[in-house]
Parts: structure tokens; sequence; C-alpha cells
């Protein structure tokens, strides 16, 4: 594969390319200082509410993310009611906001 100022022949970051690991650290910060923490819990919500109308995909995914997925990646059964899983889920909600919280009083005092 032929490189060129460490693109490949489709134009892409080659592996190693420092400029690409520049660029994603720039890309991650402006997605940081652009989405607001109110954005962030407003999602969330959203998130558990469609989880608790049924959508497969939501379940899925909020209980990949309280939960983490199983190294198989096989969702084995729940025994929670979904009162259950919402409270287990705002409690989540609600570390998020603390962290947030924190970080935003460490980044005061810089």
């Amino acid at each position: 594969m032929s490189e060129t100022n460490g693109r490949d022949k489709n134009g892409r970051f080659t592996r190693g390319n420092q400029a690409s690991a520049v660029r994603r650290k720039e890309s991650v910060a402006a997605w940081n200082k652009a989405i607001k923490t109110t954005d962030v819990k407003a999602v969330a919500k959203k998130l558990l509410d469609i989880a608790l109308h049924g959508n497969i995909k939501a379940i899925i995914y909020l209980l990949d993310r309280c939960l983490g997925k199983s190294e198989e990646y096989v969702y084995q059964e729940i025994n929670e009611t979904p009162e259950q899983l919402k409270a287990r889920i705002e409690a989540r909600i609600k570390e998020f906001e603390e962290e947030e919280t924190m970080r935003m009083r460490l980044n005061s005092l810089d």
C-alpha cells in the first residue's frame, strides 16, 4: 500500500499516524464542549422511556451501558421488573450527574 503524508491510497490516515490521534483528540474535545450535561440527561431519560415502552434495541443498549456487555455478548434473561430497571437506570443517571458536578467543580479550580 503506497502512503503519502501518512495516508493510504484512499486518503485515510494510516495506522500509527500521529495526525489522526491529534484530530481525534480535537474532535472529542469539540464534542465535549458542545454537548451540555442537560443534553446528556435528556437523551438518557428519552432512551429510558423508549426502553420502558418495549423497544428491544433501546433495552439492549441500556443494559449494555448499565451492566456492561457479557464477554460472549450473550444477552441473558434479566429477572427485573420494569420499575426495578427504571430505578437502577435512574440511579446511574444520578451517579453521572454527581460525577459531572464534581468535574465542573474541578474545572472551575483551573
